[in-house]
């Protein structure tokens, strides 16, 4: 679904042009999403962007590669599973790491027909460093 790239793509862009970023982020987030990034639960659009707009406080760049799309569309409403990888560099540092995981995702159809994000829970599997 085009909901889950632009919410990865605006992430990525929330550590260079956190503005830019946290505009694409509120147009595909639900106003009541709650997301899970499994060290705490974030409640409403306002708590889940400035949480991921303050990502280029501690990273130089992030970049997300979503794949094997799972979804079960029930009317208005889906969920959604993503394997993901996401490498990144920490603010001033030289390695890279990656996470490897799984995003599992509660999306709503709005009334114009585009989807939005209500959930997000990120389950952590592996962290490299390179």
């Amino acid at each position: 679904m085009r909901v889950k790239a632009e919410y990865c793509q605006a992430v990525d862009q929330c550590v260079t042009d956190s503005a830019t970023g946290i505009a694409r982020l509120t147009a595909v987030f639900a106003e009541d999403i709650v997301c899970d990034y499994g060290e705490s639960v974030l409640h409403g659009r306002g708590d889940a962007t400035a949480f991921l707009g303050d990502l280029g406080n501690s990273r130089d760049w992030l970049w997300h590669s979503i794949q094997t799309p799972n979804i079960a569309i029930d009317g208005m409403s889906a969920e959604a599973s993503w394997t993901i990888v996401a490498m990144m560099r920490e603010k001033g540092g030289s390695r890279t790491d990656s996470a490897i995981g799984r995003y599992h995702d509660h999306l709503r159809r709005r009334t114009d027909g585009s989807w939005e994000i209500a959930r997000i829970r990120w389950v952590s599997e592996h962290l490299l460093s390179h």
